[in-house]
Formats: C-alpha cells, sequence, structure tokens
C-alpha cells in the first residue's frame, strides 16, 4: 500500500519491437472482407513495404535494378519449333510487341515492370483487356491488387484492386478516394472484357501471396537505411551529441514564452554551421549555471562494422555477388574470369527462374492473341571473352595502329610476335 503524501516516481521503459514474420490467413476471424489481407499483422501494406525498403537502401536498390536489368537483358528473341524467327521481318508480330495498350508501351515495358514487382515484391500482375476482338495488354501495379478467397475448388476467381489498401486494412468499406474494383481472374481464352493474371514466387505456407528471396534481410535493410540518417541528423544538430540541458534561475527573455525561448537555443547551437560552438554564461550566482548531461554512446568504428556486415547479409539474401552489381569492395576488383564464371552461376540460379516465371505469363498472353511463337530473352555476359585476349596475340601491327588512329606503316601487316622481335 503507498504511503499517503509520498510522491510516486513514473517510469518510462524503452522497448525494442519485435519483426514480425508474414503469416498469410483466410480464417474469417482475421478479416471481414472477401479478398485476403496481404500478411496477418502488418496492416495489409506488405508490398508497400517492399517498395519502400528498395527507396532507402542504396545497396538493396542496387542489387534490385541489377537483377532488372539482366532479367529484361536485350529484349525478346522470338521461336517458332526449333527455328529464330526474325521478328522485324514479320509485321503484324513486330506491330503488336511494338505497341499492346494505349499507352503506347512495348510488350518490353509491361514485361520490364512486372519483372521489378517480382523482384522487389516477390509477386506481379497483368491486366488483359479485350476489345473488339484484340487483345491488349497492362502493367499492374502490385500494390494496389488483393486476391479473393479461394472458393471450394480452390480457385481464387476474381482480384479485388485499389489505389491506396494502406488506408483501408482490413476493412470491407473504402473511402471514395480508395474505392475497391472487383476484376475477374484471368483465364485463358474466356469472354471477360478486362482480367489480371496474377503471379507469385512460390514459398511455404504462403497460399495466396508471395515473398520476395531477399525477405530475410529486410533488417539488415532497415539498418543500412538508419545510419546514414542517424548522420544527417548528427549534421543538423551540429555533431554534437544527445543532451539534457537543465536551465536553473532563467527566465525567458520579455515578450517570449518559454518554448520559443527554447527553440531559440536550439537554433543557435545545431543545424548547419553551428557544430563545436562555445556557450559563455555570466551569471549573478551559483544557481543560475546550467546542469548538461551528455547522452553518447556511439563509436563510429562501431557504424562502420555494422553498415559492412549490412551490406554483406543483403547481398548474401538476394544470391547475389558485389562485382555484379556494380558494388567493389575496396582493393578487391573482379577479373574478367572470376565475373563471367559468377555470372555464369547466378544466370542459372537466380536470373533464368525469374525469366521463366515471367515468360511462362506473357507466352500465354501471345499465344491468346493469335501469334504461333514463344518469347525468350536472351541477356549477353557483362564481359566479353575478347577481354582476355591480347590485340598483339591477333591483330598486326597495322590493324593495331589503325584502332589508335595512327597511319599504318610500311610492311607491318604481320603480327608482333616473340620470333618478330627477336
Amino acid at each position: 500500500m503507498a504511503t499517503r503524501g509520498k510522491k510516486r516516481i513514473n517510469a518510462v521503459g524503452l522497448a525494442v519491437q519485435q519483426p514480425k514474420l508474414p503469416i498469410e490467413t483466410d480464417k474469417r476471424k482475421d478479416f471481414r472482407g472477401k479478398w485476403v489481407p496481404f500478411f496477418k499483422d502488418d496492416n495489409n501494406t506488405f508490398p508497400n513495404d517492399c517498395a519502400k525498403r528498395a527507396k532507402r537502401s542504396s545497396t538493396h536498390n542496387a542489387l534490385i535494378e541489377s537483377k532488372v536489368g539482366y532479367v529484361v537483358g536485350e529484349g525478346f528473341n522470338a521461336h517458332r519449333g526449333a527455328e529464330t524467327v526474325e521478328i522485324e521481318k514479320e509485321k503484324n508480330l513486330s506491330d503488336y510487341l511494338s505497341s499492346v495498350n494505349n499507352h503506347d508501351e512495348s510488350l518490353i515495358d509491361v514485361y520490364t515492370k512486372c519483372a521489378r514487382d517480382l523482384i522487389t515484391t516477390g509477386n506481379f500482375a497483368v491486366e488483359v483487356v479485350r476489345s473488339g476482338g484484340q487483345q491488349f495488354i497492362f502493367h499492374k501495379d502490385i500494390t494496389t491488387v488483393r486476391l479473393e478467397k479461394a472458393d471450394q475448388d480452390n480457385r481464387i476467381n476474381n482480384v479485388y484492386v485499389s489505389p491506396d489498401w494502406s488506408k483501408i486494412k482490413k476493412n470491407t468499406r473504402a473511402g471514395q478516394e480508395e474505392k475497391i474494383t472487383i476484376v475477374p481472374s484471368y483465364r485463358y481464352g474466356s469472354n471477360e472484357s478486362n482480367s489480371i493474371y496474377y503471379c507469385k514466387e512460390y514459398s511455404p505456407e504462403m497460399r495466396y501471396y508471395g515473398i520476395p528471396d531477399h525477405y530475410s534481410a529486410g533488417l539488415w535493410v532497415d539498418i543500412e537505411y538508419y545510419i546514414p540518417k542517424f548522420n544527417i541528423d548528427k549534421f543538423k544538430n551540429g555533431f554534437m551529441p544527445s543532451a539534457i540541458i537543465d536551465l536553473f534561475g532563467t527566465e525567458p527573455p520579455e515578450g517570449m514564452t518559454a518554448q520559443e525561448y527554447l527553440d531559440k537555443i536550439v537554433e543557435k547551437f545545431t543545424g548547419e554551421g553551428n557544430n563545436s560552438k562555445i556557450l559563455f554564461q555570466m551569471l549573478d550566482s551559483q544557481e543560475q549555471k546550467s546542469s548538461i548531461q551528455i547522452l553518447d554512446n556511439i563509436k563510429d568504428g562501431d557504424f562502420q562494422k555494422l553498415h559492412d556486415l549490412a551490406v554483406q547479409n543483403i547481398i548474401t539474401a538476394h544470391r547475389f555477388t558485389p562485382s555484379l552489381a556494380g558494388i567493389q569492395t575496396a582493393g578487391k576488383l573482379g577479373s574478367v574470369q572470376q565475373i563471367q564464371t559468377e555470372f555464369e552461376i547466378i544466370s542459372n540460379t537466380v536470373i533464368r527462374p525469374y525469366k521463366d516465371k515471367l515468360l511462362r505469363v506473357f507466352n500465354t498472353l501471345i499465344k491468346e492473341a493469335g501469334f504461333d511463337v514463344k518469347l525468350d530473352v536472351h541477356t549477353s555476359s557483362p564481359v566479353s571473352v575478347t577481354s582476355l585476349i591480347l590485340p598483339s596475340e591477333v591483330m598486326t601491327i597495322n590493324e593495331q595502329r589503325k584502332l589508335l588512329g595512327l597511319e599504318p606503316l610500311e610492311n607491318q601487316d604481320v603480327l608482333q610476335t616473340k620470333q618478330n622481335l627477336q
């Protein structure tokens, strides 16, 4: 029992929120609508969070863009059986691939957007519009799409589309700006005027939605974002460590409130150009002195180690290599042979599965549009085998001089071999 008259101490505790793993459920108690939220307890914003992380971490963004570049490669090639088709010589096919919707987008434009969604969030969606015997293809921003609960035959019959699910969350009703539109799921050869083809990465326990391969590095992505943000805050605070300042026996100047007085002090001693300033106090008595407690236990070396760990774990989660992403470690430039070997491994284990998932969808759509070809995407190695060949071993002296913009020499149309030099 508390003693009457005694002051109670109010304690404030700071706790770190534990990260929540994505849990998928279609149980009725977990949502009130007919559509399934993007994982439980994440406010239905998982793809939005993935897109946000892609913008906030330089390493993470570089890896995503590198993957997209390799998945898109040099664009589409067409095949009819074992025969390679020259697209530009088949006018109907060429015209269709160059403009697949009324936004004047080519099929490779739509493919590229879908590749970015798939790599960033583990999901992508294509909207198919049928009109006047023609088929039009649009990319559908994955953050705007949610799936209907599967029926008794385990079929998802409809897709729910809204511009901002973060405001709707798990509610069945939405405001005017967040209106929910129901669109049928894509069925090959159906008569629906428009439908959505939804595709996801497979992951155990995930029935409706996919998660990206790099999801395990989510916290490391956040760490890489918060380190520079912390340093920006240090710049704004003049590199002064956090502190508690108590002012005793001091009243604000006449005409100023206490808050205005404190704001003025902060403005004077923080921000650009205000670091390392000295504060002098001329006081009438000891009781007027300020009490300052410095709160600083951050070491730059610790941050550098943490940043290096974050970068390494992000690269590992992406199943990529620093060299292929254009991320070089100090003093470690990848050799041509190393980059070629890494490319072969990544191309077969990471890039090819992305391509297969995307091309399965786009080849289905091409077939429904009436074309008897199959599309593929070729990605060249970032380095060529020609880099391993010395010009002096395969080119004459005059051919080498021509490359350098020099005039040819008489009787120098020969290889500069060791024998010739003796």
